[in-house]
C-alpha cells in the first residue's frame, strides 16, 4: 500500500484503487468495523506496509484480570 492508502485503510467505505479491486459483493467496512471493535475494548490497531510486497496489521489488546462470577 502506498503512503495515502494508509492514512485511508480505516475509512468507513474506502477500498484500495477501484479499477483493480471493484467487486459490487464487497463493501469496505472490514477494516472500519475491526478498528471499532478493537477500540471498544480499549485496543488499538496499526498497519505498516511495503509497496508491492505486503501489508502487516498489529493489534494489540488491554489484558483483563478475570473476575469470579
Amino acid at each position: 500500500m502506498n503512503s495515502e492508502d494508509l492514512k485511508k485503510v480505516f475509512e468507513r467505505f474506502w477500498r484500495a484503487d477501484q479499477a483493480r479491486s471493484y467487486d459490487s459483493s464487497k463493501t469496505g467496512l472490514g477494516l472500519a468495523i475491526a478498528q471499532a471493535i478493537i477500540q471498544n475494548h480499549q485496543g488499538s490497531i496499526t498497519v505498516s506496509s511495503q509497496l508491492d510486497k505486503g501489508s502487516c496489521f498489529t493489534v494489540h489488546l488491554p489484558k483483563i484480570e478475570e473476575k469470579n462470577c
